[in-house]
């Protein structure tokens, strides 16, 4: 990803699927997504290492869904993503 661009083109899903099938070196699925450009201009190929932190949807702390207690601890340090803030989806109380 660009660092600090702002990208203007619109793109739709069938960009966004043609530009994973190109990444991931597979054929197109359809007409639709193979005639439609990728998504090239939000990336920069010169840019040697770049890091993502990716943490759950909020929602999926309320499934029973196997999260890890590290994801969870990473998640309700940041803003207003506490146990107890319903307005984030998680409902409980504060430890």
């Amino acid at each position: 990803m660009k660092h600090g661009a702002v990208v203007s083109a619109h793109y739709a899903t069938p960009n966004m699927l043609r530009t994973i099938e190109d990444i991931l070196g597979l054929q197109h699925l359809g007409v639709h997504d193979a005639g439609l450009p990728p998504m090239a201009d939000a990336f920069d190929t010169n840019q040697a290492s770049w890091t993502f932190n990716a943490f759950p949807a909020l929602v999926l702390f309320n499934t029973q869904l196997p999260l890890a207690q590290q994801e969870f601890e990473q998640t309700e340090s940041c803003c207003c993503h506490s146990k107890a803030d319903a307005r984030c989806g998680l409902v409980g109380s504060e430890d």
